[in-house]
């Protein structure tokens, strides 16, 4: 089930940002995993979270 209308949550905009993987027109999924931050960014994303 896919849903052309989502839009991602801070946190995934900010990781994506970060992590240097973000695309305007790429199609997202949600996929568990492992992420090392540095602490003042973990700290934006519990924020934003």
């Amino acid at each position: 089930m896919s849903d052309e209308n989502y839009l991602p949550t801070k946190a995934e905009f900010l990781t994506e940002l970060v992590t240097g993987s973000m695309s305007m027109e790429s199609k997202m999924a949600s996929v568990q995993g492992s992420h090392r931050f540095p602490l003042h960014i973990y700290n934006q994303i519990e924020n934003l979270a």
